[in-house]
């Protein structure tokens, strides 16, 4: 049991992050990518140096003949120097999204109002939905709208919305 109560009368609600907090979860956030750029890079050091020595045994080998006994190794290494590499570009998948219009939707635009007025952070600019599950949302710039902020929905959201009996209320 997890303490959390079940009670649907009793609605909390969490607070934004304090200043504090707020700089903790950057920091946090950009030793992680550093981090993994590090681990990355010098993986692909190690795989380079390990290749060249492999290629200079081959090149030894090729002698004899017995080329066959380095080439699983090397084929390995190289997909592996090849995965890090890759892992440095970011593919862009494609992005199936339809834009809501506050004239089709008006409640989600108060409910979002609302929402936003409550937790103290301006309201997306840009509302879509997408056919995916869950939600999220798209900062632009670094200060907290700095720039277009888009809300995503997914399908899934707005068909619960349907079935709902109530609609969801905020606390005042």
């Amino acid at each position: 049991m997890t303490g959390a109560s079940t009670d649907p009368t009793i609605e909390s609600f969490e607070k934004p992050l304090s200043g504090a907090a707020k700089l903790g979860l950057i920091v946090s956030a950009a030793l992680a990518i550093l981090l993994f750029y590090l681990f990355a890079a010098g993986a692909i050091v190690l795989l380079l140096l390990l290749l060249a020595g492999e290629f200079v045994g081959a090149a030894v080998l090729v002698r004899f003949g017995m080329t066959r006994l380095l080439t699983p190794f090397i084929e390995r290494h190289s997909g592996l120097l090849l995965l890090f590499v890759r892992s440095f570009w970011l593919r862009k998948g494609v992005e199936v999204r339809v834009p809501v219009a506050e004239a089709d939707a008006p409640a989600l635009f108060v409910l979002l109002r609302q929402l936003s007025k409550r937790i103290e952070v301006a309201a997306p600019r840009q509302v879509v939905i997408e056919m995916s599950t869950g939600a999220w949302v798209q900062l632009g710039g670094i200060r907290r709208g700095a720039k277009a902020t888009t809300l995503g929905l997914g399908y899934d959201l707005l068909a619960w919305r349907e079935l709902a009996p109530s609609p969801p209320r905020l606390p005042p």
